[in-house]
This record gives C-alpha cells, structure tokens and sequence, in this order.
C-alpha cells in the first residue's frame, strides 16, 4: 500500500504560508509499505513539489509548473467565492495534495479518510498537525478534471468559513457542484454554467417513478445522502441551480443568502428551507421538475 507521509516544511512542524510571497521546492515523501508485496524503487519514494503562496501549500506529484498553476488557480478561487459571498473573515491556511498517479490517490483517499469509491475525483477533509492546529487538506488527482474538482472541493473548504459543521449535505455538495463549473471572466465569478453530464442524470431521476422529492433530499442525513450518491448528488446539483437561477434577486440579496443567514442563526435547516423557498411544498416541486426538464446544458 502506498502512503503519503506528509513532512513539514518550517522548523516549528505547523502549518504555514506566506501572503503574498511564492516558495518553492522539491518536497520528498516517503512511501511507507505496510502488508503489500514488494514495489519498484520509484514507488517508495515519490517525489512531491511543493509551492507556498497565500493561502495555500500545494504538493504536486507531477511537478513545479503544476504546483505553481494549482497554487495561482486556489488563492484566486479562494479571493472570488469571498467576493461572492462577502465574506472577508480571516481564512487560514490550507494543503492541497495532487497526484499524479490514480493508484497513488486512491490508496491515499482509502488511508487518510476511508475512501474507497471507484470514482472518487476528490476531497477535503481536515487534519491536526503535531501541534494540534486544525487546517484543511484538498486531495486531488492529475487529470483533464483538475480545476472542476479543485473548485469543487474548495468549496467545501469555503463554505466551511459561512457554516462551519451545520452545513446541510444537500446545500455542501449542491453548491459545491454548482461551482465548480465557474469561471473568472473580467476579475468576476461567472456561475450557473450547466453540465450535461449532471442535467441528464438529474432528468433521469426527475422523471422516474422513484425520483426523490425535494423533501426527502433536504431532510437527509450524511450517511444516507452518500449511500444514495447516483441520485442524490445530481438532484442536489439540480435544486441548487434552480434555487441560485430562478430567484429574480440573485445572489447576495435573494433567497439562497437568507437562508445561509438562518443557518448561520442556528434556524432549522428543513424548517427554514420552506419559509425562504415556498411554504407550497406541492407546487415547489412541481416548479423545480419543470425548471429542471427545460434546461438546456
């Protein structure tokens, strides 16, 4: 089994970073083989380059110019969800791990999360450092859906700094998806742009005998909202478009803000969901599979 032993890069062993300042270097991690036959010498020491800057430390498996690419593309994700959502609050700093090997990426997801989808892109999670200092870690793998999922898990880091741990599953993983398909465009954050992919699996579902209602997606659990993944995750894609789109006010004077504001109030999150989107639960629904089927990617 391949494990990434991450090492510290300041004397102190904490987590660091350096705001406005780029450092760079080659960063060795060692593979620690742990019941797993013999490997060849190139997978027992796998080198990682690593670039500070801002926010971030990037470990990048595939070299220097992809570690500086992802450190530019973070920090500037990271200034315009800010903007966005007007949150100018301190945001500490944060690791992203890429890799360039699938094999590599998913023994590492199995070891430091538990996570053994198939068709896992990414994650964030967070860790403790030996001086136990919190600070997120982004994992990711080098591949034509870097900067998608890059966007999309560091959402999950921002929306962190709104909600802290009361985010609804439904909202964390709706408007993660909902971002990651933005773009910078004239220093501003272009949103709403629809993926095909997502916005057929969303009308599959939407138009099956055993679709989920907007009730049974909001109400849901973790555990039960990632059981159900190949449904869950397009609907909450798809309800979370219509939500951001369809409000006249748009974002960050509509609905969608209010309701981060009653959350942020430690409001009911079903409860208040109602009160900010339509109290007709009957009709919301039907408007929502409607907006859905007309959608064009």
């Amino acid at each position: 089994m391949f494990i990434l032993t991450i090492m510290w890069s300041c004397k102190s062993k904490r987590m660091f970073y350096l705001a406005g300042v780029i450092t760079a270097r080659l960063w060795a991690g060692a593979a620690v083989l742990a019941d797993a036959p013999p490997v060849g010498a190139q997978d027992k020491l796998n080198a990682f380059h690593e670039v500070t800057g801002g926010h971030y430390q990037v470990l990048a498996q595939s070299g220097q110019t992809a570690a500086f690419e992802v450190n530019r593309y973070m920090n500037l994700m990271l200034g315009q969800y800010s903007k966005f959502f007007r949150n100018w609050s301190q945001k500490h700093p944060a690791r992203v791990v890429v890799f360039e090997k699938p094999s590599h990426f998913g023994e590492y997801a199995q070891h430091v999360a538990g996570l053994s989808h198939h068709n896992l892109a990414g994650f964030c999670h967070r860790r403790t450092d030996t001086d136990g200092v919190q600070y997120f870690e982004l994992v990711a793998c080098q591949n034509q859906d870097l900067y998608p999922v890059l966007a999309h898990e560091g959402f999950h880091q921002f929306i962190y700094y709104e909600l802290g741990n009361i985010t609804p599953i439904w909202l964390n993983e709706g408007m993660a998806q909902y971002f990651e398909t933005a773009e910078v465009v004239n220093q501003k954050l272009r949103v709403g742009r629809v993926s095909r992919k997502k916005l057929l699996q969303a009308q599959s579902i939407l138009g099956s005998v055993h679709r989920l209602s907007i009730e049974q997606l909001i109400s849901m659990d973790k555990p039960t909202f990632y059981r159900q993944a190949s449904r869950t995750y397009p609907l909450a894609w798809a309800l979370t478009h219509y939500l951001m789109e369809q409000d006249p006010r748009r974002y960050p004077n509509g609905a969608v803000q209010k309701y981060i504001r009653d959350l942020q109030r430690g409001r009911d999150p079903v409860a208040c969901f109602w009160t900010r989107f339509g109290r007709d639960r009957e009709k919301l629904n039907r408007l929502f599979a409607a907006y859905v089927m007309r959608l064009q990617p």
